[in-house]
């Protein structure tokens, strides 16, 4: 176990290490700079800024910077707000973003286990179809026509949510569904076939030849 928790890590650290890489080499690649402005024009200033942020400095010697900052855990200023740090803008947005993502979880664990099991267990039916019909189209349909279906619907033709923004709890509602269909669909698929494999199983068999409901056989056995 512990080997294979250190595996992980380690496949994690390169990871990252590789797409923090790929991500320097891009933007040295791009044309023009963060201080091309027309302020900034003036030679003197733009040497300046150049001096401050270490892009008058080898490549190599700027990836060191970028490396070493990373891992202090200092990402550097925002070149877009001015007077912020990149770590303020990523915090004034990561309530939000930690809220949506978990009600985007707690919605892909409820409704696609509880869909997947009804499912298994009334195979071939009504509901089965129509859950298999669902999650083949959430696999299938990108998340930003899922997001605009349901703005369209929810918000300009019924007007139950707002728009935009998370001012009310409703808010949070069409974001979490955007980002939770995919896998939501992916759970339920795989809910589905895991318990179609367990009921074929002789001990479930067993259950039910001794009388058992089939809520006891599902719930205690299956």
């Amino acid at each position: 176990m512990t080997r294979y928790i250190l595996k992980r890590v380690l496949s994690a650290i390169i990871t990252i290490w590789f797409i923090m890489t790929i991500t320097f080499i891009l933007m040295h690649s791009i044309p023009g700079d963060p201080f091309a402005s027309e302020k900034a024009k003036n030679p003197i200033i733009k040497q300046a800024l150049d001096a401050k942020y270490g892009f008058d400095k080898p490549y190599i010697v700027q990836y060191a910077i970028y490396l070493k900052n990373f891992i202090k855990g200092d990402f550097g200023v925002s070149f877009q707000k001015k007077g912020y740090t990149a770590d303020q803008v990523i915090m004034a947005g990561f309530p939000t973003t930690a809220t949506i993502g978990i009600i985007a979880s707690v919605m892909v664990m409820v409704f696609g286990i509880s869909a997947g099991i009804i499912a298994a267990i009334k195979q071939n039916r009504v509901f089965d179809r129509a859950a298999m019909i669902f999650a083949t189209l959430g696999a299938t349909v990108p998340s930003f026509v899922i997001a605009t279906a349901y703005l369209f619907l929810f918000s300009k033709v019924l007007g139950w949510v707002p728009s935009f923004g998370v001012s009310s709890w409703k808010g949070f509602i069409g974001p979490a569904i955007a980002i939770g269909v995919f896998q939501l669909s992916y759970v339920t698929r795989l809910t589905r076939s895991s318990m179609l494999d367990v009921m074929q199983q002789d001990y479930i068999r067993t259950a039910r030849a001794k009388g058992l409901s089939e809520v006891v056989v599902i719930g205690k056995h299956g």
